[in-house]
């Protein structure tokens, strides 16, 4: 999960940046996709 925490914000801070298409940063770890797809919906869940 650490790993994916990394990848996620370099990633987001990329996009915030400003950076162009093909400057935004495009993680590699194999598993990132699926635990994004996991993962995500629960990191952004807001509480009641």
């Amino acid at each position: 999960m650490a790993t994916f925490r990394g990848h996620l914000r370099r990633n987001k801070a990329s996009i915030r940046s400003g950076a162009g298409g093909d400057y935004i940063y495009k993680p590699i770890w194999f598993a990132y996709s699926l635990w994004k797809l996991f993962l995500v919906k629960y990191m952004t869940a807001t509480l009641p």
